[in-house]
């Protein structure tokens, strides 16, 4: 019996670890499904009104106050509703603002503040069309801008809910009728008026007030998960925008983030001024920099701080010449950049490409050239600039003024291209005197001559010249025969 459990238990044993390993992950994951609370929790028909929207008259405005209690939930609200009666219009609205802010009153009172929309989070601004429906919820879904998304956190804090008609219109029937719910206090406000928009001054209050239905996503809890930034590959250009990204944070609503930044390695880290709902940040550097994400669960109170990323700055290579950038045909100079790890190069010569990477290049003709450092996150950078001049040699071109082999007694001139400073040579050693243009050759030997430009310094040897004299017969001598007489 012992071995047939023990089977059976080997059998069950890894889809049964599988599955737990799975809810852990599902337990961990950011997922967040949205929840839907209606006020009241079971809406009635006790009362109808014209509120919120009051299309009766050109202009509108209608402020409610819902209760902690009575919402019994938390987190970001992306949707909210009211409750039609009676009245099919198709005709839109344009436009409605709706501004939502936290509040520890729990009646509404005759006025808004003064400095009204300045504290108020305003989560929708269109137009509206209160739905071809004589009577059910008409659902508004509210702006996912960042700057417009609002967070309820309950408590001791209620909710207001300002709905406002911006725009000179009214119907003459069929205008939405919604259901409501009288309040033991007033907590509802209204506005209309055919002339002018509301300011900040309700026509009344009153006890009775629309129902509302709000979406929340799931509220944060507990320690933020700290998350990782995902840095550029390699160095970025300077001054230039970039993007950082961050995987396993904690995302729900009630989460704020702060990113923070200090030079790379020292000092006290500083905020950044990005929105406190961003869990990315496109920035630049001129220096090399560190980065982190402050995050904060604000319904809990708990936060955590990410592990510091470098980001580093691409650095401009500078070019230094190896010998002297000015010189003759036929030498080079050889040119070098500064390196950095990961950085690819590339050579141009007067703007345009030589096709030559690496560090270093070996200059052979005049130009002006620079260096391009680039990286995968960095689409380049340029180095100073590097001007080369190469001078031409002389004209060596030489000329003769009849046979190279000849009888002593006779001779061959030598001649060569003028505006230059020669030194003639026989045997490779210097003729005395022979520095003009040409040369007489008069006795045999390999001659040459070194051309000199005196502006820019180049010289070069012409070809060579083999000069051979041919030796005089001797002069016969003659003489008589004979006797004398």
């Amino acid at each position: 019996m012992k071995q047939i459990a023990s089977s059976i238990l080997k059998l069950f044993y890894k889809p049964i670890k599988a599955l737990f390993i799975a809810l852990l992950i599902l337990q961990s994951m950011n997922t967040y499904a949205g929840v839907l609370v209606t006020v009241p929790s079971t809406p009635g028909t006790d009362t109808t009104s014209l509120l919120p929207t009051n299309r009766r008259y050109n202009y509108s405005a209608a402020r409610m106050i819902y209760t902690a209690t009575e919402i019994g939930s938390t987190g970001t609200i992306t949707k909210i509703a009211f409750q039609k009666d009676a009245g099919a219009t198709t005709t839109s609205v344009n436009y409605i603002s709706i501004y939502l802010r936290e509040t520890t009153s729990s009646t509404s009172s005759g006025s808004l503040p003064s400095t009204f929309p300045s504290g108020y989070t305003k989560v929708y601004n269109s137009s509206y069309i209160d739905n071809t429906m004589t009577s059910g919820w008409t659902t508004i879904t509210l702006s996912t801008a960042t700057s417009d998304i609002f967070t309820f956190s309950g408590g001791s804090n209620n909710l207001e809910v300002v709905l406002i008609k911006t725009t000179s219109e009214s119907g003459t029937s069929n205008y939405p009728i919604y259901n409501c719910h009288t309040t033991s206090s007033a907590m509802s406000s209204y506005y209309y008026n055919n002339s002018s928009a509301m300011s900040t001054t309700f026509t009344g209050t009153t006890t009775t007030r629309p129902n509302i239905q709000l979406t929340f996503e799931n509220s944060c809890s507990g320690k933020p998960l700290k998350g990782t930034i995902t840095a550029p590959v390699a160095a970025v250009c300077s001054d230039s925008n970039f993007t950082l990204n961050t995987t396993g944070l904690t995302i729900a609503s009630g989460m704020k983030y702060q990113w923070q930044w200090r030079n790379a390695g020292s000092g006290a880290y500083i905020n950044t001024s990005s929105a406190d709902t961003n869990t990315t940040l496109t920035t630049s550097i001129n220096a090399n920099k560190d980065f982190r994400i402050y995050s904060v669960c604000v319904l809990s109170g708990q936060s955590d701080t990410s592990d510091a990323i470098t980001v580093n700055k691409m650095d401009v290579s500078a070019i230094t010449a190896l010998s002297d950038t000015v010189f003759c045909s036929g030498d080079s100079v050889q040119l070098q950049g500064s390196s950095s790890s990961g950085v690819s190069y590339l050579w141009y010569k007067d703007a345009v490409s030589t096709g030559v990477s690496g560090i270093t290049f070996n200059a052979k003709a005049s130009g002006t050239y620079t260096l391009k450092s680039y990286t995968a996150s960095c689409s380049g950078v340029w180095s100073n600039s590097k001007t080369v001049t190469v001078n031409a040699m002389p004209d060596t071109t030489l000329s003769l003024s009849g046979s190279t082999t000849f009888c002593d007694g006779d001779s061959v001139i030598l001649s060569v291209s003028s505006g230059y400073q020669y030194q003639w040579q026989k045997a490779s050693v210097d003729i005395y005197g022979a520095t003009s243009r040409q040369y007489t050759a008069k006795t045999s030997g390999n001659y040459r001559v070194k051309i000199t430009n005196s502006t820019t310094g180049c010289t070069i040897y012409s070809r060579t010249i083999s000069v051979t004299v041919n030796a005089m017969p001797m002069k016969p001598i003659i003489s008589g025969a004979g006797s004398k007489t």
